[in-house]
């Protein structure tokens, strides 16, 4: 998993690429031989957890779940 400090996502992909890994999902710096997964249609990208202070100083927490078309996506390569 990767953790950004400042949650840039093209400093995510850039860093992957840099170790020979990719995103799943990504076209931009994604291998030339290799083939984006069938049915996804987007960066394979989720911050499951932010935490940030706000302008009055409040940390602030929030988590939530994977979005349903990428929870969906893993059952389905799960399923083959």
């Amino acid at each position: 998993s990767a953790k950004p400090k400042t949650g840039r996502t093209h400093q995510i992909r850039v860093h992957l690429q840099s170790i020979s890994r990719v995103v799943a999902g990504d076209t931009l710096y994604k291998p030339k031989k290799s083939k984006i997964p069938n049915k996804l249609d987007r960066l394979f990208l989720h911050a499951y957890f932010l935490k940030f202070k706000d302008r009055n100083g409040e940390k602030k927490e929030y988590k939530i779940g994977l979005p349903k078309n990428l929870y969906n996506f893993i059952n389905n390569l799960q399923e083959k």
